[in-house]
């Protein structure tokens, strides 16, 4: 009677081997680094978008407060330029005073500022309108006055870096305020020639 062969049985100590082993972790490894990959690149997007999105408000509320505000002013001084900063001023009258405001683009920390004064009276100090500004290009000033109507023009041409990383999207913004409320003079043919005390460095 021929007999039948049999296969062993598994013992207890039977298990994988070392090479399933390793070629196991490594796959856990190759996985756990996509994963970790892709929720570090999704932290990164998320903040990035949070940093524009705050950075485009701020702006947003700053130019409708110029817009505002130079819109309604009675004439624009001359833009100057320090060596470090550039200042451009413009002149409204409130209740019988004329009242200057002066706006300052600083090169160093690119942060516009704005600070106003009655006419003839002591500055206030400077406050921060928006920060991250640039001129469009180093060749560019970022304050330009058209005085050749009657109704002078303030262009506003900048470059916001949304975020400190300087790989973080910059964005030109190239803007044009009228001072719908300039005083021509016919006789001397300038706009509100009390706008020059605005332009004090």
């Amino acid at each position: 009677m021929a007999s039948t062969a049999h296969s062993p049985r598994p013992t207890a100590d039977d298990g994988v081997t070392l090479l399933e082993v390793a070629v196991s972790i490594s796959l856990m490894t190759v996985f756990l680094a996509l994963f970790t990959a892709g929720i570090v690149q999704m932290f990164r997007v998320t903040n990035r978008t949070e940093a524009i999105g705050q950075a485009q408000s701020q702006l947003e509320l700053t130019f409708i407060g110029l817009d505002r505000a130079v819109r309604y002013s009675a004439g624009i001084s001359e833009p100057a330029f320090d060596g470090d900063a550039w200042y451009v001023g413009y002149l409204t009258t409130v209740t019988g005073e004329n009242r200057c405001s002066q706006l300052r683009l600083s090169r160093t920390d690119t942060t516009l500022r704005e600070r106003s004064w009655i006419s003839g009276g002591a500055k206030n100090g400077w406050r921060t309108l928006a920060s991250g500004l640039t001129p469009i290009d180093g060749a560019t000033a970022p304050f330009t006055v058209d005085s050749a109507h009657k109704l002078p023009q303030l262009r506003l041409r900048i470059a916001a870096r949304f975020g400190a990383d300087a790989t973080m999207p910059r964005s030109a913004t190239d803007l044009t305020f009228t001072a719908i409320n300039a005083q021509y003079d016919e006789a001397s043919t300038e706009v509100s020639p009390a706008v020059g005390s605005c332009n004090e460095i």
